[in-house]
C-alpha cells in the first residue's frame, strides 16, 4: 500500500504545527518523523489515522493507495498507531 501526505499542515488556533508536508511512502519503505516534543508529530499520525482532535484543523490530502482519507470515519480508513508506551495496562 502506498501512502502519500499532500500538502498537509496542521494548524491549532490558526497557528500552523508545521510547514506543508509532501511524503510518500511505497511498499516495503520506512519514513521517519522526527521533532522535539511539541512539534506534532503525535498529531500528524493522529490526523493519517482519522482520531485528529477537534482542537485542530488539516489541510491538504491524505491517500492510502489513491484513495482519499481525509473524510472517512477511522473505523473505515484500516490505519493504526502503535504507540511506544503501554498506555493500556501501564502496571504490566
Amino acid at each position: 500500500m502506498t501512502l502519500q501526505l499532500k500538502n498537509i499542515t496542521i494548524s491549532h488556533n490558526q497557528t500552523s504545527l508545521f510547514p506543508a508536508l509532501n511524503v510518500v511512502v511505497n511498499p516495503g519503505e520506512m519514513k521517519t518523523i522526527m521533532g522535539p516534543s511539541g512539534c506534532g508529530k503525535s498529531t500528524l499520525l493522529s490526523a493519517i489515522c482519522g482520531s485528529l482532535g477537534r482542537a485542530f484543523s488539516l489541510q491538504g490530502e491524505i491517500l492510502l493507495n489513491d484513495r482519499l482519507l481525509n473524510d472517512l470515519p477511522i473505523e473505515q480508513r484500516n490505519v493504526g498507531i502503535l504507540f511506544q508506551d503501554d498506555l493500556l495496562f501501564p502496571h504490566m
